[in-house]
């Protein structure tokens, strides 16, 4: 349990920190910079899931600047 509140009065004085200073231009403190940051990547990362782009792992992702075509298929039609 000692562990415990060590841990929970280390961090309620950081996030103390991180609220009561603003973002210099911006008018919110860094927490909230921070959440905002954090929900954001989370809502791209779901859109990521969701709609399966960005993943850059297929066969026609464009994932490589140089393709390689084997010989034998280097003159077939589309």
């Amino acid at each position: 349990m000692a562990a415990l509140d060590i841990l929970s009065s280390i961090f309620t004085g950081t996030w103390g920190i991180f609220a009561g200073v603003p973002v210099p231009g911006l008018g919110v403190s860094f927490a909230d910079l921070f959440l905002g940051v954090v929900m954001i990547r989370l809502s791209l990362a779901l859109l990521r899931f969701i709609f399966g782009f960005g993943g850059g792992t297929g066969y026609r992702s464009g994932s490589t600047k140089n393709p390689r075509i084997s010989d034998d298929r280097k003159d077939d039609s589309f």
